[in-house]
């Protein structure tokens, strides 16, 4: 089986970068779906995403809304769905 996921999204919370136990750090990016609703619009979704180690670093260096594409996976917390990151790349400041 595979578990992989690929986005491209603004991290929007940048700043509040959470330090836990377990982990280094959780933000959350966010993206359009890539149709429009019966209104037009094109729904927001946001996913929380979890950081590891150099991962976190590297993040923190990037300014808020910067526009990243992300390779991950996906994690099932008591049904809450996390993306892990694995590779983060900056597309645009």
């Amino acid at each position: 089986m595979i578990n992989q996921v690929v986005l491209v999204g603004y991290i929007y919370s940048n700043n509040e970068i959470r330090q836990t136990l377990k982990f280094n750090g959780d933000c959350y990016i966010e993206l359009d779906r890539n149709f429009q609703n019966d209104d037009g619009q094109y729904k927001r979704e946001r996913f929380e995403v979890r950081l590891w180690r150099g991962i976190h670093d590297t993040l923190k260096e990037y300014p808020n809304g910067s526009l990243v594409c992300l390779k991950g996976r996906l994690e099932n917390n008591n049904n809450n769905i996390i993306v892990v990151a694995e590779k983060i790349t900056l597309i645009q400041k």
